[in-house]
């Protein structure tokens, strides 16, 4: 519901994206950041995503993710 909802190292994000054990009625789910490449993630049907969109991520971020369902 709130930017600091979660705690420090998640973020919410929609449920749907996030995870199937997230329930899907709330308003979001605190998932963790992670490492590209291929850092692992809390449930079974997540992976590390960009948390950037291609070419938008700062300089030195650019390995940041987030564990989600992946598109």
């Amino acid at each position: 519901e709130f930017v600091n909802t979660c705690d420090p190292g998640l973020a919410c994000i929609d449920p749907g994206a996030a995870s199937a054990a997230c329930d899907p009625k709330i308003a979001g789910c605190c998932q963790p950041f992670c490492e590209l490449p291929g850092a692992a993630c809390p449930n079974p049907d997540q992976v590390c995503v960009p948390w950037f969109a291609p070419g938008e991520a700062p300089v030195g971020q650019e390995n940041i993710g987030i564990c989600a369902i992946p598109k």
